[in-house]
Formats: C-alpha cells, sequence, structure tokens
C-alpha cells in the first residue's frame, strides 16, 4: 500500500461504498482510495468488517434496547459470516492474483532464457563465420601470393625461352653462314683441282 493510506481512510471508502448500496470489495476499495496494494487491503477491510460488525451491533443495542441477547447473539454472528466469507473472497482472489503474477513471472524467466539461449547461438554463429571469413582471407590471400610466384616463375621461363630462341638463331645463321663458306670453298677447290693436276701432271693428261 502506498504511503499516507490508513485505517481511517479505508473505513470511510468502505462506509461510503456500503452507503451507495455497493459491497466493499478490494478492488473497489482501491478504486475508491485511488491507491493501496492487495495484500494490506485485505487486512484493512477485515478490521473494518469487524468495527462494522461492532458499530451495528453497538446501534442496534442503542436504538432497541430490548432486543434480546439471543437475537443480537444471531446477528453478530451472521456479520462474523459476512467476515469470513469476505475475508475467504479476498483470500481467494489475492491467491489467484499471485498465481497469475507467478505464471507471468515463470512466462517471463522463460521468454528471456530462450532469448538469451537464442542470442549465444547467434553470437556463437557470428563467431564461426568471422572465423571462416578470416580463414578464407588467408587462404585468397595464400593463393594470391602463390599465383603471383607463378607469374614470376612465368615470365622468368618466358624470358630464358626467348633467350634460347636468339641464341638458336645465332647458331643457325652461324651453321649457314658456315655452310655457305664451306660451298663456296669447296667448288673454288674443285675448279682448281684439273688446272693443278696438269701442272704437276702433264704427262698423265696427254697419254689420256
Amino acid at each position: 500500500m502506498a504511503r499516507g493510506v490508513t485505517q481511517d481512510q479505508v473505513n470511510q471508502a468502505a462506509d461510503a461504498l456500503l452507503q451507495r448500496g455497493e459491497r466493499p470489495t478490494i478492488e473497489k476499495v482501491r478504486a475508491e482510495l485511488g491507491t493501496g496494494s492487495p495484500n494490506t487491503l485485505i487486512k484493512l477491510i477485515e478490521s473494518w468488517w469487524q468495527s462494522l460488525a461492532e458499530r451495528l451491533a453497538a446501534q442496534a443495542r442503542a436504538n432497541l434496547p430490548d432486543i434480546p441477547a439471543s437475537v443480537q447473539q444471531a446477528m453478530m454472528t451472521l456479520w462474523s459470516e459476512a467476515v469470513i466469507s469476505t475475508r475467504s473472497t479476498a483470500e481467494q482472489a489475492l491467491l489467484e492474483r499471485e498465481r497469475v503474477a507467478a505464471e507471468s513471472s515463470a512466462e517471463a524467466i522463460r521468454r528471456i532464457t530462450e532469448a538469451q539461449a537464442e542470442e549465444q547461438v547467434r553470437r556463437q554463429e557470428l563467431a564461426l563465420a568471422l572465423s571462416n571469413a578470416d580463414s578464407l582471407k588467408t587462404a585468397f590471400a595464400q593463393e594470391q601470393q602463390r599465383s603471383a610466384e607463378l607469374q614470376l616463375s612465368l615470365s622468368d621461363a618466358m624470358s630464358l625461352l626467348r633467350e634460347s630462341q636468339v641464341a638458336t638463331d645465332d647458331l643457325r645463321r652461324s651453321s649457314d653462314e658456315a655452310q655457305s663458306h664451306f660451298r663456296s670453298d669447296l667448288g673454288a677447290t674443285l675448279i682448281l683441282v684439273p688446272t693443278v693436276a696438269h701442272r704437276c701432271f702433264p704427262q698423265a693428261i696427254v697419254l689420256k
């Protein structure tokens, strides 16, 4: 109950409800006051019922002094039963509220637990995805390095091939030149052979 709500305030609210022909329940008293917790109001309303029974009994004795004691006792019994019934109803309503509140709290805790578990799973999946991304980045960098190395090796091989082709062309030209010189020298030699033979062996040529 909020601070400042007293037994007198509850009594006044309950009396006002009773004068309007309404049964003073926890909800109605709370609405009349605009504040108050069920746990506290149930005690204050019970006290109001007890005081009401005593006030009515006193009023009855004052207004009807000749009422037999047995009738007065019966009236008190009826009021006591009304108090007990009201208390039981209020307690049942309070227990129902507590049950609903407990179920709501349990449901909220369950949802929070599920949300936390889902969040943990998402965090793990994100961490795994980031780890895989890092692995892919590393593998990609390694592949790029290998590709660069292969291109460098290919460039070196192409340079060697070009150098080899140049050397081969040089050798071919040298061979062609050597063969050309050889043929020229051979032709000149063949031309000189008869002349040299005539000079060296004139008789052999004549006899022939």
